[in-house]
């Protein structure tokens, strides 16, 4: 089942199809993923409307064609088009064109962690996506966000509910700056200008009978209390 393909122009970080052997088989789980290879941003813009490039469409849907042997229920998807794009792709890929593709403004266009889009907005403009988003994390607050912890929580709650409303695997996909701040605190782990997260790379949240974990780099932690 592994398989390795390229994201921003190089190696995708780790082995994405790799976490998949460690969720158990009694347990449903959401694929949480960034959209694949996009156009270049401009200056001093926000990049709503670049699209994804011709690799990264390929890339969505070869990343697709690797799941067929999973039963995927539905799918979440950002309203922002290269994200739309990229579950297009993917569902290509997978062979079934009667799975649902579902906006979420949760996933992006703001996404769950803006409270205000204006303030945010600016910290976006002036510092760039990745200081901003790393100065949230170390401070768990910025003006025109909502507090990082209660609303990570929030968000995994409503992917379990997702989870148990379907009963089937899910697929979201979504953007760096709102996976970014979900996977480090669960994760507890750290991202830089060295380190990101890579086109159509993320995290599997796993859901049994009484437990939640996160699956990334092929290492499976449980989230305490997190069967919510």
């Amino acid at each position: 089942m592994a398989c390795s393909f390229n994201g921003r122009g190089n190696r995708m970080k780790g082995d994405f199809m790799s976490n998949f052997l460690l969720v158990e088989e009694l347990e449903s789980f959401a694929i949480l993923i960034r959209h694949a290879e996009r156009g270049s941003i401009p200056s001093l813009t926000h990049g709503t409307d670049v699209l994804l490039t011709e690799k990264g469409k390929q890339d969505a849907q070869l990343f697709g064609s690797r799941l067929r042997d999973m039963a995927i229920g539905c799918t979440y998807s950002s309203p922002v088009p290269r994200c739309l794009q990229t579950i297009h792709s993917i569902l290509d890929g997978y062979g079934k064109s009667d799975v649902p593709v579902i906006q979420s403004t949760t996933l992006g266009a703001p996404g769950i962690y803006i409270e205000d889009s204006d303030l945010a907005g600016r910290y976006f403009l002036d510092w760039g996506t990745t200081a901003t988003v790393q100065r949230y994390i170390e401070t768990g607050e910025l003006e025109g966000f909502k507090p990082l912890i209660s609303t990570s929580k929030a968000f995994l709650s409503q992917i379990c509910t997702d989870l148990s409303a379907f009963n089937q695997n899910l697929i979201y996909v979504s953007h760096d700056a709102v996976l970014i701040p979900f996977i480090s605190y669960f994760n507890d782990e750290y991202f830089d200008y060295k380190k990101w997260l890579t086109f159509l790379d993320g995290a599997i949240v796993a859901r049994g009978r009484d437990t939640v974990s996160i699956i990334r780099d092929g290492k499976k932690r449980e989230i305490a209390g997190g069967a919510v």
